[in-house]
């Protein structure tokens, strides 16, 4: 570039900047856009004479940043002479205080750059080993606490190193110190450290409450699976579950409630939450019966469907309450010639004709998803309703199924 057209140059700039003041971005940017970017670059007089137009007072209105805008990476690009990303300008402390929280691992902001020169003055990279605290802001050329902007209070907070920004670099080091002894920065320093020594110990608030909250998660478990093995040793061994009485002053409150006492004295997580926790109402019981009942039937017929055929059992007798129940019993064999019967469970039912009893067998067989052509026998007792020759059940299942022998 020759004299002249570096001449032309730096008075565009000038001119540039003076029409524009509230936006110094746009107005370098329009100028670059009208040289190449290695002309600007390679320009001697391009940092030091922008930087002589530019103001040095701290009123200067903070500049709203688009940290998605390239032209302002250009445009500090250009005045400073260094490299920045878009994190960098994410980074930016002049965005406002509302951002610090954003990156506070990360820290301040503290960018090495060739730092404008203005009014034979510029920023020292030095203060950032004094100031900790301190950081810098490549777009405005101000400087900003990074603690007080962390723990920002509109009341108390100094707006010159949290909102506007300060760059009075001739008083700087008396500004810092003065800063730095207020009590709105000491306890923002307070804040930031606690917040800092958290994180690193991970020991936050919501960690801590995580961890308690699994950590008792995993005792419940612990201690259902205890409740569980009761409730099912009582089923095996087909003892009753609940007494006549079953609270405190109680003599006997059950086989279920005596057991847990009893396994209480050698078991540490029974004994913690038997009488906090507890999960031993008889609604509680039933559901955990349900639950075990239906595990144990998924199993049942999993080994049916490995072993595919089986046999049908089923009989009606009629309860102590005198309710018709319907029994179903499976029998199977595996792989080993083994031969299994297991017993289902019953049903009730309100009629007990053949076609009735039919459509019971048939409905369950289904629930089971068991396939009903697979059946190679049937077992019923000598009632009509069964063995009917054209209406019992026993006939009206070989339409269905007829390898299945009776």
């Amino acid at each position: 570039m020759s004299e002249k057209g570096t001449l032309d140059f730096y008075f565009s700039i000038k001119k540039a900047y003076v029409a524009t003041q509230a936006s110094p971005c746009e107005s370098i940017q329009s100028t670059i856009n009208e040289y190449s970017s290695e002309q600007v670059l390679n320009s001697n007089n391009f940092t030091t004479s922008s930087s002589i137009s530019s103001s040095s007072t701290s009123t200067t209105p903070a500049i709203t940043l688009d940290v998605n805008d390239e032209s302002i990476l250009q445009c500090s690009q250009a005045a400073g002479g260094g490299v920045i990303s878009v994190e960098s300008v994410q980074r930016d402390p002049s965005r406002g205080p509302t951002f610090a929280k954003e990156f506070a691992s990360l820290g301040p902001y503290q960018p090495k750059y060739k730092y404008p020169t203005v009014e034979q003055r510029h920023f020292c990279h030095q203060w950032f080993q004094k100031y900790q605290w301190l950081e810098y802001s490549i777009t405005n050329d101000k400087t900003y606490c990074f603690v007080c902007r962390f723990a920002y209070d509109p009341v108390k907070s100094d707006k010159a190193f949290t909102v506007i920004g300060f760059n009075n670099w001739k008083k700087g080091i008396e500004k810092f110190d003065k800063h730095q002894s207020t009590v709105s920065h000491k306890q923002a320093h307070e804040t930031w450290i606690t917040t800092e020594k958290n994180r690193i110990n991970n020991t936050s608030v919501l960690k801590q409450i995580n961890r308690q909250f699994s950590e008792q998660a995993e005792e419940n478990r612990l201690y259902l699976k205890e409740i569980i093995r009761t409730v099912m040793f009582l089923g095996k061994q087909c003892l009753s579950f609940r007494g006549h009485r079953e609270d405190e002053e109680a003599e006997n409150r059950g086989n279920f409630l005596e057991l847990l006492q009893l396994r209480s004295r050698d078991n540490d997580i029974i004994k913690k939450n038997l009488s906090s926790l507890k999960f031993t109402d008889h609604k509680i019981q039933n559901e955990l019966l349900i639950l075990i009942q239906e595990n144990i039937t998924k199993q049942i017929v999993s080994d049916i469907k490995k072993s595919k055929y089986f046999s049908v059992m089923i009989d009606e007798t009629t309860d102590i309450s005198r309710h018709q129940q319907v029994s179903l019993v499976i029998r199977y064999v595996d792989d080993f010639f083994n031969v299994f019967e297991r017993f289902i469970g019953f049903e009730r039912t309100f009629d007990t004709t053949g076609e009735s009893l039919f459509n019971l067998l048939v409905s369950w067989i289904k629930q089971l998803d068991l396939d009903i052509g697979n059946i190679v026998g049937q077992c019923y007792d000598g009632a009509s309703s069964m063995r009917g020759e054209y209406k019992g059940t026993a006939a009206r299942m070989r339409q269905l199924a007829p390898k299945g022998m009776w």
